[in-house]
């Protein structure tokens, strides 16, 4: 992963997670499981899209993006997202679920570099 990359796809992923919590919690009734499992199934399919676009990462790479991911999302959302949806989003559990979701994503779904060199090798 190089610098540019990260900064690429942490914009990136920082901007589509906005706009999914935005769009979900002010536009949609978050009670239904129905809409709930498509909010969560979208968020890791964006942190999975984004994360593999980094290229090859191993797991301390892994760990370090989802530090810095969630930190930086903890910071865009009190910014950005609390003042679209208001303060109450901090008290609602699947608010917080988001992150877990995002983290997990990140540490499971990145490209290892032993796949790609047993790819490599065959």
């Amino acid at each position: 992963m190089t610098v540019a990359s990260f900064l690429i796809g942490t914009t990136a992923f920082q901007i589509i997670f906005v706009l999914l919590k935005i769009f979900f919690i002010n536009s949609l009734d978050l009670d239904n499981n129905a809409v709930m499992g498509l909010f969560f199934v979208l968020i890791v399919v964006a942190a999975i899209a984004t994360v593999r676009r980094l290229g090859i990462l191993n797991y301390l790479e892994s760990f370090f993006l989802s530090v810095s991911w969630l930190l930086l999302t903890l910071i865009v959302d009190v910014i950005v997202v609390a003042h679209f949806t208001g303060y109450d989003i901090y008290k609602a559990w699947y608010y917080w679920l988001t992150y877990l979701a995002m983290i997990l994503a990140i540490i499971i779904f990145h490209k290892k570099a032993h796949v790609e060199v047993r790819k490599a090798n065959k």
